[in-house]
């Protein structure tokens, strides 16, 4: 984690994940980053600490993950 002050919000973006519930119409979530990007660091922490908290609790939703290697804006579809 490059910013040291992350440390101090992480319980609450926690919770905020925990409470994020999708409507009935919402079938998928399509996540893409670049992998060692310094634009990414924010998305790749999100789908490490975050995203299976949502997961558990939106078990319709399908996911895709695409990590790329060319450099890119990292972008999320829904």
């Amino acid at each position: 984690m490059s910013i040291g002050a992350n440390a101090v919000f992480r319980p609450h973006n926690a919770a905020s994940a925990a409470l994020i519930r999708f409507v009935p119409n919402f079938v998928a979530l399509r996540l893409s980053w670049t992998q060692n990007s310094l634009r990414s660091e924010g998305l790749e922490q999100f789908v490490e600490e975050f995203l299976p908290i949502i997961r558990e609790n939106n078990p319709q939703v399908k996911y895709f993950l695409h990590r790329t290697y060319t450099e890119c804006d990292p972008f999320v579809y829904g």
